[in-house]
């Protein structure tokens, strides 16, 4: 109970205080007001009643204001503060991401760039790498295609010659045989035979 009562002593001597501004300026008006009306020739008696009014409603006001308003103002600037925290909280980090989104369009720049050069290269040394396995394999073709025409020809060759081989026999041992003997004929073959075993060597 004594701390409640001290407590509104303190907020009543706060509260006077905060009020003996407003309460001088009164006891200014009520001063001045009536002398004023003493001489321009009024009776002081007419103004007090409003001057009394006056002085009410003003101490009223303070009153209402002190109570009412003080606060309110004072929870609307606190408002608009945070608000314009919260804006200046917002605008930094959209600033931040704005940064990071530059960042980033400039690495994709650069990955672009890179990805560019490398297709570029892999282009190139493809390409080189078809013409090359195109032109070993051409000449593969070739050497095989000149290595069968060698052995066909070849092979061709020698039944030509088995076929005048043994063409000329057959006419020799017919102009032959009738002119010669058993004896010269078998040494006819022999030598024929002979020489047809050097030419297949040779």
């Amino acid at each position: 109970m004594g701390d409640s009562t001290v407590f509104d002593l303190e907020r009543i001597r706060g509260a006077a205080k905060q009020l003996c501004p407003q309460a001088a300026l009164l006891a200014l008006f009520v001063v001045m007001v009536p002398s004023t009306a003493l001489a321009e020739g009024g009776e002081l008696a007419t103004l007090w009643l409003p001057l009394v009014n006056f002085t009410l409603y003003g101490i009223l006001l303070t009153f209402l204001y002190k109570k009412y308003g003080a606060n309110l103002v004072k929870q609307r600037s606190i408002e608009i503060k945070e608000r314009i925290n919260s804006v200046a909280s917002q605008l930094a980090d959209a600033e931040n991401k704005l940064e990071g989104v530059q960042a980033r369009l400039s690495d994709i720049d650069e990955e672009k760039a890179a990805l560019s050069r490398r297709y570029e290269e892999e282009g190139v040394s493809m390409s080189k790498a078809v013409a090359q396995n195109a032109k070993r394999q051409a000449e593969r073709i070739a050497a095989d295609t000149a290595r069968q025409i060698e052995a066909e020809l070849q092979q061709a060759k020698k039944m030509l010659h088995n076929e005048a081989v043994d063409k000329a026999t057959e006419i020799a041992r017919t102009r032959i045989g009738a002119e010669l003997s058993a004896e010269q004929d078998r040494l006819l073959r022999k030598s024929v035979v002979q020489e047809f075993v050097v030419q297949e060597r040779n």
